[in-house]
């Protein structure tokens, strides 16, 4: 491209001057003028100016509230901060909506199809018929969250198909949600750093066997997935009633390596309430509370790997059919049985190596009101011996209600703080 020669530009300049006189004295008129203007004047002008200015933060706080074309911190509590997206879903809502609060989507899938790391799925107190299957992956910054808004509020029950929620996604959290079913499976996970916090997920599996084993939550191996958590879950009634046999149904079934199964109150499972599998390895299993199961409380075992370097503290396993805890056949020496608690199981304690299970108390915990069938109050009633008599050794920091367990304390075991 060509480029006039500086001298021209000059003229050219020049030239446009004298055919505009007050061209370069237009903004020196003004200030002159304002200068010169009254002082009711002057204020006129600056009431205008700061009049305009008002409108235009008004409609950039609004616009930024709106949530478009911008992305809007939202805090989910104690997990992570996203700057993506926020959906809502409803079950009056509809799923050509664009997921707002005002306008909802009608399904957890459509806004599971539409997620991003780092969105946040609010989904309203309801009934959800549709199966679940969430494929999008979050980061480890910005994990998919999908919650429930009131805890248990949002509930899904499904008809007709083995699993009530598929995830294959990594870095996702599930939180909050009442699943049941007439299937198999309510939750089952393929991701990897994937945590199942807080939910109630019951009644799978309970006129017959499961045709390929039944889970209230299955974090299954597949693809090298690894470090999944379990917290703060309600689990029970998964396959038949005792004395059914069925081996394969169980309440929390860990095949992946890595993660953190803490705080979770499981029962009336037919086969075990917390079992490892597959391979699953450097498990960490804390203040749990099993009991009312076919096979036993917590069994540590795999099929694949050998099964070492597990952490299995805090739990209170009691009045189960068969076993309170259990290691089983390829274990390593590296396990770590620590302060649990077992009473009334046939077998209360069964492990390999010589191991001992340090600190481990065969007594009654004296819950408040023990119920077999999931009817009583799971808390520790005063003068339990499972206050104060735990180790911090893998212990949650809080309770399955997130009160928090006091640090320097000795801990209490089981899923809740004694006097929350």
């Amino acid at each position: 491209m060509s480029q006039t020669p500086p001298n021209e530009q000059s003229q050219s300049e020049q030239e446009r001057t004298k055919q505009n006189p007050h061209r370069q004295k237009q903004p020196m008129l003004l200030l002159q003028r304002y200068k010169r203007s009254t002082l009711k004047a002057k204020l006129g002008l600056w009431s205008v100016f700061t009049l305009v200015l008002i409108l235009l933060i008004s409609l950039g706080v609004g616009l930024l509230t709106a949530g478009w074309p911008f992305s809007v911190p939202f805090r989910n509590a104690a997990v992570h901060i996203s700057t993506t997206a926020v959906y809502y879903v409803s079950p009056s809502g509809n799923d050509a909506n664009n997921g707002s609060i005002t306008y909802p989507f009608a399904s957890i899938q459509k806004a599971a199809n539409v997620a991003q790391a780092g969105a946040i799925i609010n989904v309203l107190p309801g009934t959800y018929t549709q199966p679940v299957s969430s494929s999008a992956k979050g980061t480890a910054q910005a994990h998919i969250t999908f919650i429930s808004d009131v805890k248990w509020g949002a509930k899904i029950i499904t008809k007709g198909v083995r699993t009530s929620w598929t995830n294959t996604g990594s870095f996702v959290d599930i939180q909050g949600f009442d699943i049941t079913g007439d299937g198999d499976i309510g939750i089952n996970n393929y991701g990897s750093y994937v945590r199942v916090i807080g939910n109630h997920i019951h009644n799978y599996a309970i006129a017959s066997c499961g045709k390929n084993g039944a889970a209230g939550i299955d974090n299954s191996a597949y693809n090298g997935n690894h470090n999944n958590d379990v917290i703060g879950n309600i689990v029970d009634h998964i396959g038949p009633p005792f004395p059914v046999y069925c081996n394969l149904d169980q309440g929390i079934y860990q095949s992946t390596p890595g993660g953190v199964i803490a705080n979770n109150i499981v029962y009336r499972i037919a086969a075990f309430g917390i079992q490892t599998w597959h391979m699953a390895t450097s498990v960490t299993i804390a203040n749990n509370l099993i009991f009312d199961c076919g096979q036993g409380g917590i069994i540590v075992a795999a099929n694949q790997v050998v099964a070492d370097n597990f952490l299995v503290v805090n739990n209170i396993s009691i009045h189960n059919h068969h076993l309170g805890i259990y290691e089983y056949g390829q274990t390593g020496i590296h396990n770590r049985f620590l302060n649990n608690l077992v009473f009334g199981n046939p077998i209360n304690l069964l492990l390999q190596h010589g191991n001992k299970g340090p600190g481990t108390l065969v007594a009654d915990p004296r819950l408040v009101n023990y119920q077999p069938d999931g009817s009583g109050d799971y808390h520790l009633s005063a003068g339990s011996p499972a206050i104060d008599s735990g180790t911090g050794t893998g212990m949650p920091s809080t309770d399955i209600n997130g009160v928090p367990r006091t640090a320097g304390r000795p801990a209490d075991r089981g899923p809740y703080v004694y006097g929350s």
